[in-house]
């Protein structure tokens, strides 16, 4: 009796009903709280993305290998956006083209792309070409010590740009494949002056060479993309325009009275120019080509040599700061046809000139327009007919035929003045 009743007293007491029900609410409760707060959550991180403009410069699909990264959705809940997207100024690959990196070849062998974003198969394309010329281990230093630079060029030979361009690979056995003995690639840099310029010596040209360590150029001179209507745009100044115009060769058409122009290239490349909402933008489209038009499988030109000789001027040297060229003029034209000498002159070349100097390049221009000839010559037993000479009359710095012969290094350019085809 006494052990039974031990055992009843010792028995668990049974739990009141409104305590269960209570913990029960509890737990509900606090999930609901969690559910709630990863609802706020949830929420918060899409309305930073979807006023997030430059969301979709993250997807490979928009802009190629230049996309930023992804912004994960823990960082997007404390209100951060995409990075600012940045590619090369249109300046900076006509530098790297100028020191023969990449020439109209890259142009040559691209796909037709009709993407809303116009500028990004052009620029894959050259950079797909300036990858296959210079394996990493060559990189320069500048492109090492840049991130972004670094990140383009590894990301343009991945299988997802494979749509876009030909990878780096196939471009190098497209090369390989045809430099025969038929077919060689001529394209290179200038070579020096026989003798160090004077202009080296000079203040102006110690300063250049000063302001031109301390800022970057070529594929490390990037610029911040602009959204606009959902699109990412890159800021092009006229004369970037005009020097990608004359690079392609394109011929523009305008209607009267409109601010409407298009133009009509090589390598299947049109040019739309419009004015809308106060402000000009142009299209760049790879379109279809013609079998006539199909890939030259050459070695293409370059573009200063293109540059030059659709300003009537003749680049056969180059230095550390300047490209030396003989600038083609009715003068020199009617001299050298004469069998005359080219001299250094200081006075106003042209406006075909001062054009020249204003397109972007890699180097400063130095221009030849003067002429030395006639009696001075035959009574002087100095230099010989065609020679190209310093304004003192006595450095020689080359020979015209050795100016013409430069051309071919530069390749067949879609655009030359006519004093240059006559000369």
């Amino acid at each position: 009796m006494y052990t039974r009743q031990l055992i009843e007293a010792t028995a668990a007491p049974e739990e009141d009903p409104w305590v269960v029900a209570q913990t029960i609410g509890t737990f509900l409760g606090l999930f609901a709280i969690g559910l709630a707060v990863a609802a706020l959550l949830i929420e918060r991180a899409r309305r930073v993305r979807e006023h997030d403009e430059r969301r979709f410069t993250s997807t490979p699909a928009a802009v190629g290998c230049f996309h930023t990264k992804q912004v994960h959705w823990i960082p997007a809940l404390f209100g951060r956006q995409t990075a600012e997207l940045k590619v090369p100024t249109i300046s900076g690959l006509i530098e790297e083209g100028d020191r023969a990196r990449w020439t109209s070849s890259s142009l040559d062998l691209a796909f037709e792309s009709h993407s809303d974003h116009t500028w990004v198969t052009l620029y894959e394309s050259i950079l797909s070409f300036i990858a296959s010329r210079a394996p990493s281990d060559q990189w320069p230093e500048d492109w090492r010590a840049d991130k972004y630079v670094c990140r383009f060029l590894r990301r343009v030979g991945s299988a997802e740009h494979d749509n876009h361009v030909i990878k780096p690979e196939s471009f190098a056995r497209y090369l390989d494949a045809h430099e025969t003995k038929k077919l060689v690639s001529t394209c290179r840099e200038l070579q020096k002056p026989p003798r160090p310029r004077q202009q080296d010596q000079l203040p102006n040209a110690t300063v250049a060479r000063s302001k031109k360590r301390k800022t970057k150029t070529g594929l490390c001179r990037l610029t911040s993309t602009w959204i606009v209507r959902g699109r990412a745009c890159i800021r092009v100044t006229r004369e970037e325009l005009a020097a990608l115009a004359i690079i392609t060769g394109m011929v523009f058409t305008r209607q009267d009275r409109s601010l409407y122009l298009s133009g009509f290239g090589g390598f299947g490349l049109s040019l739309d120019v419009s004015h809308a909402e106060a402000s000009w933008s142009a299209a760049l489209v790879q379109g279809p080509r013609l079998p006539r038009h199909a890939p030259s499988l050459g070695a293409g030109y370059t573009t200063l040599m293109a540059k030059h000789l659709a300003c009537g001027s003749i680049p056969f040297a180059q230095n550390r700061d300047w490209v030396i060229s003989v600038y083609v003029t009715d003068e020199v034209l009617t001299a050298i046809q004469e069998g005359g000498n080219i001299i250094d002159k200081r006075a106003f070349g042209g406006d075909s000139l001062e054009f020249l100097r204003r397109l972007p390049g890699d180097k400063l221009i130095d221009a030849l327009y003067g002429v030395y000839g006639g009696a001075d010559v035959q009574k002087s037993p100095g230099p010989s007919f065609g020679a190209i000479l310093h304004a003192d009359r006595e450095t020689e710095l080359g020979k015209w035929p050795h100016a013409v012969a430069q051309i071919a290094f530069g390749g067949l350019v879609p655009q030359a003045n006519p004093n240059v085809v006559e000369a």
